[in-house]
C-alpha cells in the first residue's frame, strides 16, 4: 500500500513538473511570435531595417536612424507584473547603418518588453519609453554630452534592472567618467537612477521618479 502511494505521489510530481515545463515552453513560443511580429511591424513603419543596404544615407535624420536587425537577441524571463505568469524582455542586436557602430546612435527601440495579461501577451512600450524619457531628463542634469549607453537590462520578479555609462563634455569616448545603475520597481511604480563617479566610485546622486 505504501509503495502504491509513493508511486502515485511520484507520478503526480512528475506530471506537475512536466505540465509546468510545457506551460513555460508554450508561453515562450507566444512571446517569441509576438516579438517577431513586433520586428516585422517596426520594419513596415520604417523604424528598423532588415539590412543596411535598405538604408538611405542621404535622407536619414537622428530621429529616424535605422538599425540593422540581426538574427540574434538576448532575453530574460521573470514575472515582472506579479500575475503569476512569466514575462520576457527581448534585447535586439543591431548595428548603426549611418556609423557602422552599434554604440553610436540609437534606433527608436532596442528593448522589447512583453508582458502577460488575462488574454495572453502584449508588447508593453510604456515602461521602456518612460525609462528613456526619464533617463534623458536625469542625464541632462549632469552632462550635455549626447553619448550614452544603457546596457545589461534584465527583468526579475517585479523589477527591471540595468546599468548605464555617461560621458562628460571633456571625456574621450574610451574614457567615460560617469556610470550608474537603474532599478524600476513595479510594486511601487518607481524608477530609481543612481549616478556614480567612475574614477572615485563615489555616489553623485540617487533620484527617484514616480510613474503611472
Amino acid at each position: 500500500m505504501k509503495t502504491l502511494i509513493l508511486i502515485i505521489s511520484f507520478s503526480t510530481i512528475c506530471f506537475s513538473s512536466f505540465s509546468q515545463i510545457k506551460s513555460l515552453s508554450t508561453d515562450f513560443e507566444k512571446m517569441n511570435l509576438l516579438f517577431e511580429k513586433w520586428k516585422t511591424d517596426q520594419v513596415k513603419l520604417g523604424n528598423l531595417k532588415n539590412n543596411c543596404s535598405e538604408f538611405n544615407l542621404e535622407k536619414w535624420t537622428e530621429e529616424t536612424r535605422f538599425g540593422l536587425i540581426k538574427n540574434q537577441f538576448d532575453v530574460s524571463f521573470a514575472d515582472i507584473n506579479g500575475d503569476g505568469k512569466i514575462d520576457g524582455l527581448f534585447k535586439i542586436s543591431y548595428s548603426d547603418c549611418a556609423q557602422g557602430n552599434g554604440d553610436v546612435g540609437t534606433p527608436k527601440f532596442t528593448e522589447v518588453l512583453i508582458v502577460s495579461n488575462p488574454k495572453g501577451y502584449q508588447v508593453d512600450e510604456y515602461i521602456i519609453n518612460h525609462l528613456k524619457v526619464t533617463f534623458k531628463k536625469f542625464k541632462l542634469k549632469h552632462t550635455k554630452n549626447p553619448s550614452e549607453r544603457i546596457y545589461d537590462l534584465k527583468i526579475t520578479n517585479n523589477n527591471l534592472l540595468g546599468n548605464f555609462i555617461l560621458w562628460r563634455e571633456d571625456d574621450c569616448y574610451a574614457c567615460s567618467s560617469l556610470k550608474g545603475w537603474i532599478n524600476i520597481d513595479l510594486t511601487t511604480n518607481l524608477i530609481s537612477l543612481t549616478l556614480v563617479d567612475s574614477n572615485t566610485n563615489s555616489v553623485i546622486e540617487t533620484a527617484n521618479y514616480k510613474f503611472k
